[in-house]
């Protein structure tokens, strides 16, 4: 049965000018199921290596107070008022300066505890081992109940109603919501150095499909920490709009 909850994405901003930011914790609140909970980024090398001026020790034990602020137990409600529809702003509101939390209201289909593990293995994707990280197909899934839960029409595209290009091959985009394309591309620490061929196709690819006045979108995760993917991004822009997994949701306010 679908239930509309609160999410937050908290993202860690060192520096406002420079508007680098990295994603390092979700939270879930639900009225209807009486459920407020965390999950923290573990990877604290991650961190440290996207803000190498960080006290690393200081914010491990900082961020730890967030899963006992963050976290209702109907055995020791403290102050938290489960019931209140607008507990999650209230409750991040005066965290200022180098914390931003991006909320969104959305209607699910998941149980609470399955809805947090997939805000987790999507936007701290990089913070999960890499055997367990979420594959292709589990994050159009994971769209899709965003889609769904904001009644918004959307069709997966697959083999059967796949788009053609110029010489008759295969473009394989993965929805269309109205009348624009999507492509997901999630970019891996370790083989970044061999998307040039990939970022080229899709270029070739946008073009085709702007040639044909039709629109294509591309998803990414900016959860990466290397040069090459600002590079990335500059060149899907040329001929397609580029939109950070981490704004999917706002995109379709």
């Amino acid at each position: 049965m679908k239930r509309n909850v609160k999410y937050a994405l908290m993202q860690y901003v060192p520096n406002f000018e420079r508007d680098e930011r990295i994603n390092i914790a979700v939270i879930l609140h639900s009225t209807s199921d009486k459920y407020l909970s965390i999950k923290l980024m573990e990877n604290w090398k991650r961190l440290k290596k996207f803000d190498d001026e960080i006290d690393i020790d200081f914010m491990k034990n900082y961020l730890k107070t967030f899963k006992e602020q963050f976290s209702y137990n109907p055995l020791n409600i403290n102050e938290i008022d489960i019931d209140d529809e607008m507990l999650v702003e209230k409750m991040t509101q005066y965290y200022i300066n180098q914390f931003v939390f991006k909320i969104s209201e959305i209607s699910i289909e998941s149980t609470c505890e399955q809805f947090l593990e997939k805000l987790k293995n999507n936007y701290l994707y990089f913070d999960v081992d890499k055997k367990k990280r979420v594959s292709k197909n589990e994050s159009i899934e994971f769209f899709s109940e965003i889609l769904r839960g904001k009644n918004i029409q959307y069709e997966l595209i697959g083999g059967k109603n796949s788009l053609i290009g110029n010489y008759n091959e295969k473009i394989n985009v993965d929805m269309k919501i109205q009348d624009k394309y999507y492509k997901i591309i999630n970019f891996n620490d370790s083989n970044i150095s061999t998307y040039i061929p990939t970022i080229k196709m899709w270029m070739m690819n946008a073009l085709e499909l702007k040639e044909n006045k039709e629109e294509l979108i591309f998803i990414v995760n900016e959860q990466i920490i290397d040069e090459k993917i600002s590079t990335f991004i500059t060149m899907l822009e040329r001929y397609g709009k580029v939109i950070k997994m981490s704004e999917f949701n706002d995109y379709f306010k």
